[in-house]
């Protein structure tokens, strides 16, 4: 009776579920709001407490709640699947349904597209341009930039990165960019476009007329050997190299090297000279030295130069030679201009002038007889000398003068002969209208506006005279605008302050009263008539002087003129330590690697050493060896990437 009974209540309760499941149907179909990154979800059934809800919102997280709110942490298309389930009071599934709906997140976060790009030449090739891009684009935005060169070729990035450019026909180019930023399948795009003209000149490379040589000759030490460098078409501030086939390098002009066996060693002499805009023009010249075993003798040479009274022409050469004692000396100098050799017995000094100004090369040559069985022995030694031939000038006569508008009078100029002579001059003028008059101070009217020739003749005897003129504009009122501005600048290499530029006003019209302006191009200004001035930084400042001319009569406009120039500041080269003793150093900074030409100069602008550096991008570190050099201020020169940079330092 019981098995029966249980029966029943197993056979009642599936017939009711199988008769309840018939009358219940589901759907998981569901609606959405999205706001931002953040969804609210909304079944369309939420069933009863024994209802089940489940949702896979494609970013790896899921939910039972009937209609939850979910908050996307990025941007995209997510697949969100929900599955809904109704149960009977007993717990069991009585209906299912699932469905997928595709959610697009779309973040629409402010794009910002600035294009902006500089240029500037490579190495000082004028046909070669990097252009560096300086676009401002919004955070974490994709971007895109489309080159236009001008010339017909063109290029696409995905990236902020630079261009470089080789233009092949000369011209005057509009380059442009086209900047694109923001995500990609949205209309949250930003474009911009930037242009700007650049000027191409395609040089013509410079020919090659170096060509090295030079000779040897040993020494009184022993397997010492002095060489000569001999090449022609060779220039100061050429790089030079030898190489002497045992493992030894030197930079040095004429050097002196020993080798530390005897043999037969190939020695090379290398020669890069450089010409800004062209291929570096190289040559070089090998020769055999055989290096025998020989015992040293005794001879040392040796010989200083000086001017003669200053006079720039005449040098004379002490002999500093020395020789063991009872050794006959005979001495060979030659000057490098040409004129015989002059022998003489002994440790003579010679005086010699030349004829020519220019760079020279004086040798000499010393030979020894030695006594009682001696070593026979020769040396020599060669020193470079830079002459200056006067220029004549009988009489000492610099003809000048000046001129300017006399005040309120209409179509007057005075002139002033500002001359230095060193006795009474007669001044002659003639003003360009076919009147003239004498004395050192005069003025004149011009009947009539134009363009006049004046002229002053200016004697201090029958045999001594000089002649100068100007062309001065005659405006037709009494306050001509003959105002023309201008300068020049000179670096301060030469001087103290190395980092300075020196600006003169050479500015025609300009008088004592005038006002002068100068804008140095990187937001300084000065009202000095000469002024100085140091750069912060490299670069190229577009310099200007402006002249205004206050007016002589009230009511008149004045007269201004403005000259503008551009200036390229090398970077501040600092020597170090200074006062120096055994060595000296600078730092070079580089963009890009290559080699880093040095040289170093005496007061009397003489190259004394030099060297070459393989330059590496980034910090470079020159050192120069000064254990040698005789006290004195000396300037240091340095070449690297079409620039020259110089500094100054004391030899103690």
């Amino acid at each position: 009776m019981k098995k029966f009974y249980t029966l029943f209540i197993i056979c009642f309760f599936t017939l009711f579920n199988a008769a309840y499941s018939q009358l219940v149907s589901c759907n998981a179909q569901f609606s959405y709001v999205v706001s931002g990154t953040t969804v609210q979800f909304t079944p369309a059934e939420l069933g009863n407490t024994s209802s089940l809800h489940t949702w896979y919102f494609g970013d790896g997280t899921m939910s039972n709640l009937a209609n939850p709110s979910h908050d996307f942490t990025t941007c995209g298309s997510y697949s969100v699947y929900h599955q809904f389930e109704i149960r009977n009071p007993n717990g069991i599934t009585t209906c299912m349904d699932s469905v997928f709906q595709i959610i697009n997140i779309v973040c629409n976060n402010p794009c910002t597209a600035i294009a902006n790009f500089s240029a500037q030449s490579v190495n000082n090739q004028s046909n070669v341009y990097e252009f560096i891009n300086s676009s401002v684009t919004g955070a974490n935005m994709p971007v895109s930039c489309f080159w236009n060169f001008g010339d017909g070729m063109t290029t696409s990035t995905q990236s902020l990165s630079n261009q470089t450019h080789t233009y092949s026909i000369s011209g005057l180019y509009n380059v442009c960019l086209i900047l694109t930023s923001g995500q990609l399948g949205t209309t949250n795009i930003c474009r911009d476009t930037f242009c700007m003209s650049i000027q191409a000149q395609v040089n013509n490379p410079a020919p090659c007329t170096t060509t090295a040589s030079f000779t040897s000759s040993a020494t009184s030490a022993a397997n010492t050997y002095s060489f000569l460098n001999t090449s022609t078409g060779f220039a100061l501030g050429d790089s030079i190299r030898w190489t002497f086939g045992d493992g030894s390098v030197s930079y040095d002009l004429n050097p002196t090297h020993t080798f530390s066996t005897a043999g037969t060693y190939s020695v090379c002499l290398r020669i890069v000279h450089n010409t800004i805009g062209s291929t570096p023009c190289v040559s070089e010249a090998c020769h055999n030295i055989t290096v025998p075993n020989n015992v040293p003798c005794s001879l040392q040479v040796g010989f200083s130069t000086s001017y003669v009274n200053n006079q720039l022409n005449v040098v004379e050469c002490l002999n500093s030679s020395t020789s063991a004692t009872g050794v006959a000396v005979y001495s060979i100098w030659s000057f490098g201009d040409g004129t015989p050799t002059i022998s003489t017995p002994g440790f003579t000094n010679q005086t010699h002038t030349y004829s020519a100004s220019g760079l020279y090369t004086i040798c000499l040559k010393v030979m020894t007889s030695q006594v009682n069985g001696g070593v026979n022995c020769m040396d020599s030694i060669c020193q470079n000398i830079q002459v200056q031939v006067p220029l004549p000038n009988p009489c000492n006569i610099n003809p000048s003068f000046t001129y300017q508008p006399a005040p309120n009078q209409a179509n007057v100029f005075e002139f002033t002969n500002t001359t230095v002579t060193n006795n009474i001059p007669t001044v002659t003028w003639s003003f360009g209208d076919s009147s003239f008059a004498t004395g050192n101070v005069t003025s004149h009217f011009y009947n009539q506006p134009g363009t006049y020739n004046v002229c002053m003749h200016i004697s201090t005897s029958n045999t001594c005279s000089a002649d100068t003129c100007i062309t001065i504009v005659v405006n037709g009122n009494t306050n001509p605008c003959n105002l023309t501005a201008s300068f020049i600048t000179q670096n301060g290499s030469n001087t103290s302050n190395p980092s300075a530029q020196y600006f003169f006003n050479t500015s025609l019209g300009y008088t004592a009263g005038d006002s002068a302006i100068w804008s140095f191009g990187d937001g300084t200004y000065s009202f000095d008539n000469n002024p100085i001035h140091s750069f912060a930084a490299q670069g190229i400042y577009d310099v200007c002087l402006r002249i205004v001319k206050t007016p002589a009569m009230p009511g008149t406009p004045p007269c201004a003129s403005e000259f503008c120039h551009s200036i390229n500041v090398a970077p501040i080269l600092i020597a170090y330590p200074n006062p120096a003793t055994d060595n000296v150093t600078v730092n070079i900074t580089l963009n890009n690697a290559g080699p880093i030409y040095g040289f170093i100069y005496n007061n009397q602008s003489m190259l004394v050493a030099q060297t070459i550096v393989a330059g590496v991008s980034g910090n470079n570190t020159i050192t120069f060896n000064t254990q040698n050099l005789p006290p004195g201020i000396y300037t240091i020169r340095v070449y690297y990437n079409g620039t020259f940079s110089v500094s100054r330092f004391i030899k103690s």
